[in-house]
């Protein structure tokens, strides 16, 4: 991630008065300035091309799919996501699901994309889509992040 930290996403108008009331802090280590400082956003690790052509999981480069997905029907053709669930990754998402942190949506949003996007430049077509959320889920949080 190093060579894009000149490219992260920057707050947007409204979340530039909002941060007026409510100043952004970084979402892993508590920095003022953006949801990831610098640091943090180092140590972001992209899911690398080993994957499951499947699930998506980081395999060994030699396993063309992991033992969970083999000999399995499942309800999608793909799945991925764009870095590995650890750290200010990991931080995020709690940010988001857990402490009712909306704003953090379209800066997730678009460093996914960002770091996603040699993926799908020869792709014919790409369909983005969110696991839906149970109804138990949307009453108590209020919302549904993943939409």
């Amino acid at each position: 991630m190093a060579g894009n930290l000149q490219n992260l996403p920057q707050p947007g108008i409204l979340t530039e008065l909002l941060s007026i009331l409510f100043p952004l802090r970084c979402a892993h280590c508590g920095r003022a300035g953006n949801w990831l400082c610098d640091e943090c956003a180092e140590q972001l690790r992209p899911i690398g091309p080993a994957i499951c052509r499947r699930c998506g999981r980081p395999l060994p480069a030699s396993m063309p799919d992991c033992p969970e997905c083999r000999g399995r029907e499942l309800q999608f053709d793909r799945a991925r996501a764009a870095f590995c669930f650890d750290g200010p990754a990991r931080s995020l998402v709690h940010r988001l699901k857990y402490s009712g942190q909306r704003r953090l949506a379209s800066f997730m949003a678009d460093l996914s994309l960002e770091a996603m996007a040699d993926l799908t430049e020869n792709c014919e077509r790409v369909n983005l889509t969110s696991v839906p959320l149970h109804s138990s889920k949307l009453v108590s949080r209020g919302y549904n992040q993943a939409g």
